[in-house]
């Protein structure tokens, strides 16, 4: 009837966006990359997942996700925007923000799930995961900047056929992601297509 499973984590950054280059790029008049998606900053965090079994097509998750950020980023490091004023300060030899902490990132997220077996080696899943996202106010050289926090609510809807009777098994899910709400965050819309491949 119930399943409840905890998993800590870590997060190991990979490079971000070269903000030297979009610069470049602006001065050419190119394309500009004005922000980066993710915090590109070692992390350390854990998932919550519980599911309440309705029968054997349904169920109910509920998941949450913290992850905190123990180190500072480089500040001009954080957008576009941020680079051209540290870039900006540096030729008229003025002081400029050095530092920028992020604290956390905490998600919520409520989903309704279906699943059925089709025949023996075939099974097919949907939900409906409904996800609220939160960040608080971001510190820069260790002062609070006020109304940076950030929240965004969104809707996935999504599908997944899953091959059990091949050489290893896969699944492949086809998912949408579009914002209903959202606080000082990009509102950005994705169409994502996983393949799975379970050893």
């Amino acid at each position: 009837r119930f399943r409840f499973a905890i998993a800590p984590g870590v997060k190991i950054p990979m490079p971000a966006t070269d903000m030297e280059e979009q610069l470049e790029n602006m001065s050419k008049g190119d394309s500009v990359t004005v922000t980066n998606l993710d915090k590109h900053l070692f992390a350390l965090g854990g998932r919550l997942y519980f599911d309440y079994i309705i029968n054997k097509m349904f169920f109910a998750n509920l998941y949450s996700e913290l992850v905190f950020y123990p180190i500072e980023g480089k500040y001009e490091n954080d957008n576009f925007y941020n680079y051209f004023e540290v870039y900006m300060l540096k030729l008229m030899s003025q002081p400029y923000p050095e530092k920028i902490s992020y604290g956390y990132k905490l998600t919520l997220e409520a989903e309704p799930h279906f699943e059925t077996l089709i025949d023996k080696g075939l099974k097919m899943s949907a939900g409906l995961p409904i996800t609220y996202i939160t960040t608080p106010d971001i510190k820069v050289d260790g002062d609070k900047v006020d109304d940076t926090a950030t929240a965004s609510l969104t809707l996935g809807p999504n599908a997944s056929v899953m091959f059990l009777n091949t050489l290893l098994p896969v699944e492949l899910q086809l998912g949408y992601t579009f914002p209903i709400y959202g606080k000082n965050t990009p509102a950005t819309q994705s169409l994502t297509l996983q393949a799975k491949v379970y050893f």
